[in-house]
């Protein structure tokens, strides 16, 4: 029985994280909540598909907000804020540094701070399921301002679309060439110039981003005719 005081307030401290924790759920994906928000309802079904989701990250973890309590309005204080369309970037960017920095040096962002009338991370990557953004969506997306009625460079949906093509074709170049490497090989050097490009690519640079993807393309391809000519290239 010594050891009984210990557990017990080891639960009891423990209980209440476990309880607390399922509280956004457990509102938001009862039937009661459909009925009366199916929207926010099925926004959290997405959530919980997504790369977010299957990563176990919280509601509070990009809103905020007090799940220990089930009193409407204390739970959502401030939990929209962080989100707003002129906020959200930063919030995004808490975790996803390198994409941040990037954007924070484009005509995007300067537009958002200015005008708070610019794409942002949801515009391309959807609110709640997070969506990986593949060259047509890119084009389309770009295309909603990008396009020969407003005349303003109207040649960046294809641009856009090229470079992120060329993106997954590197990709795949890098997925194929790394599983046949050996551990010296001099083609893991070439995942960090991959790796920079992520930020690079939300600077929408096109111009540096031709430069950058066309040079690393054939830095790939010329790796992998010396990986078959060599195996411990």
């Amino acid at each position: 029985m010594k050891n009984a005081i210990p557990i017990l307030t080891l639960l009891t401290i423990l209980l209440p994280l476990t309880v607390t924790a399922g509280e956004c759920r457990d509102c938001h994906q009862s039937i009661a909540f459909n009925e009366s928000n199916p929207r926010l309802f099925y926004y959290y079904n997405d959530f919980t598909n997504s790369v977010h989701g299957v990563a176990r990250l919280a509601c509070t973890d990009c809103h905020g907000g007090d799940p220990s309590t089930r009193d409407l309005d204390k739970s959502h204080v401030g939990a929209m804020d962080p989100v707003r369309f002129d906020t959200v970037t930063q919030t995004c960017g808490r975790c996803h540094a390198d994409e941040h920095h990037g954007f924070t040096t484009s005509a995007h962002f300067r537009l958002l701070t200015e005008y708070r009338n610019a794409p942002n991370c949801v515009t391309c990557h959807g609110a709640m399921d997070v969506e990986v953004v593949n060259p047509g969506k890119i084009r389309a997306a770009c295309a909603f301002c990008h396009n020969p009625e407003s005349l303003t460079s109207p040649d960046v949906p294809e641009r856009a679309e090229a470079n992120l093509s060329r993106m997954a074709s590197i990709l795949n170049l890098k997925i194929d060439l790394e599983a046949r490497a050996t551990e010296g090989s001099r083609i893991w050097a070439l995942a960090e110039d991959y790796l920079a490009l992520a930020g690079r690519w939300h600077a929408f640079d096109l111009e540096a981003m031709d430069a950058a993807t066309r040079r690393l393309k054939a830095a790939y391809r010329t790796a992998a005719k010396m990986l078959a000519d060599n195996p411990d290239f």
